[in-house]
């Protein structure tokens, strides 16, 4: 039965940064151990066939999510086989089930176990299910990562001057997208959808408020606060930098997916609804470092 050296993943998604090692693959089972945010385990996929996957701590056995573990050694590594888009990694190997994250095209998975039509992959973001048919092996691939700064501004760029509309949620079939989405999607589909939880989920440490967009770094998420609840945050979007516009101004700008535009407002794209690059206003008062983009 092979084994191999992984880690704990947590990605934000557990209270206080603790991952339980449960007695059986069961979220009401007994806790037997409790795990940090790296530290280390040994894994047995051989035992995963859904969102359970058994795992060794200190000579303590039981199961754990694996969303949660990394496995980034070891392992063959394949690459993202697919023409455009992303690829599902998902929490069994089945459609429907629920996508854990989205991997980029020619990035690198370690595939840990094939059944049937499915394999159990691992990277740096976790654990999950992918479509067999979609992963070539290629020892030479990139391993897939959380994006850098760059290639989040890209991806959100991608959807930029496309036809996309602005609709409630996200729809790649239907070309809509909302503007917590916009952020959540570029980021491979890691963290919240919603401004207020997006905010609310990340580190007091990692945001705060602003009163001049100088103050702000590229990459970094933006929201503004409603009127009425300054706890509420009731817009969001990712802060681009000094970018020059069509009529010849350099303007602090930002990468937001709104319902609408004002006549006056300078825009990169023409699309007038949907996902564009466009000057900031006075708004915008919060910003937050995703802990799921490398800056």
């Amino acid at each position: 039965m092979a084994t191999y050296k992984g880690r704990v993943q947590v990605n934000g998604c557990l209270k206080e940064g603790t991952l339980y090692l449960r007695k059986s693959a069961n979220a009401e089972s007994t806790i037997v151990a409790e795990m940090s945010d790296g530290d280390e385990l040994t894994l047995i996929p051989d035992s995963c066939n859904g969102p359970w996957i058994s795992a060794t701590y200190q000579n303590i056995s039981g199961y754990v999510k694996a969303v949660n573990v990394a496995v980034t050694e070891g392992a063959p590594l394949y690459r993202v086989n697919i023409d455009r888009g992303t690829l599902n990694i998902r929490e069994k190997p089945a459609i429907p089930s629920d996508v854990y994250f989205t991997a980029a095209k020619d990035r690198g998975l370690y595939v840990l176990k094939t059944s049937g039509d499915w394999c159990l992959v691992s990277c740096n973001i976790g654990t999950g299910w992918a479509s067999k048919n979609l992963l070539v092996q290629d020892p030479s691939a990139v391993p897939f990562d959380y994006p850098t700064v760059n290639e989040f501004l890209e991806r959100l760029k991608s959807f930029c001057g496309n036809g996309w509309e602005y609709g409630k949620g996200y729809s790649s079939t239907g070309k809509y997208i909302d503007c917590s989405n916009y952020p959540y999607v570029a980021r491979f589909s890691l963290g919240e959808k919603g401004a207020s939880s997006e905010y609310g989920s990340i580190r007091d440490e990692d945001k705060g408020t602003f009163t001049d967009p100088s103050q702000l770094e590229v990459g970094m998420e933006i929201f503004q606060s409603d009127p009425n609840n300054k706890s509420t945050k009731n817009h969001m979007g990712v802060y681009a930098g000094l970018v020059k516009f069509n009529n010849g101004q350099t303007l602090h700008a930002v990468y937001q997916s709104r319902s609408s535009y004002s006549a006056n407002q300078q825009a990169i794209y023409s699309e007038r609804t949907g996902p564009n690059l466009t000057e900031m206003n006075s708004a915008w008062d919060s910003w937050a470092w995703s802990p799921y983009v490398q800056h």
